[in-house]
């Protein structure tokens, strides 16, 4: 009876398996969505025509944006041993090496920090990211085109989805015990 109540025990590798499954499956599922509100958007003049299989780009997007928020979550050992288990899953799942892979998370990184400041709100960086990494500049308004800015409501627009393509930690810890080996 008391089982009822006690979380179920995950080793690290599990987790990250899981972790990974998850954000690949929800970037690539989700891009769809992504793929119509870009194309569909009444903020932009023309249709930029995403491609709904162009997805990898996302995924890296996503990938980034949940990397950023794993410090707030492990201690640093732990942080250390899932982010090395998840990096050699990801890069497995996308065809990459861990090294390539590391590259690309760095340089979404950086974008997110110059797109994104001088605030550090990884949902803000991530539609941003998305903006920029998909050209949709081009397919503004004159005067958003001119500033190579993202339109503010179109923006808006990212900003309201993103939230869905963030790890729930809390869910996660309410249900799994991760051990770290």
């Amino acid at each position: 009876m008391l089982s009822i109540f006690t979380k179920k025990k995950i080793s690290d590798q599990t987790l990250a398996n899981v972790f990974v499954n998850g954000v690949l499956r929800l970037s690539k599922e989700g891009f769809s969505d992504i793929a119509d509100l870009l194309n569909n958007d009444l903020e932009l003049i023309s249709n930029p025509r995403v491609d709904q299989n162009e997805y990898l780009n996302f995924s890296l997007i996503v990938f980034t944006g949940n990397i950023a928020l794993i410090p707030d979550q492990f201690n640093a050992l732990e942080q250390m041993r899932f982010l090395d288990l998840v990096y050699a899953k990801f890069a497995q799942a996308i065809g990459l090496s861990k090294h390539e892979l590391k590259q690309q998370k760095n340089k979404i990184s950086s974008l997110f920090k110059t797109l994104n400041h001088p605030s550090k709100n990884t949902q803000y960086a991530m539609s941003k990211a998305l903006f920029h990494m998909y050209d949709l500049y081009g397919y503004q308004e004159d005067y958003f085109k001119n500033l190579k800015v993202a339109n503010p409501v179109a923006l808006k627009k990212i900003n309201d989805i993103i939230p869905h393509f963030l790890w729930d930690w809390d869910a996660t810890f309410k249900r799994y015990k991760p051990v770290f080996k």
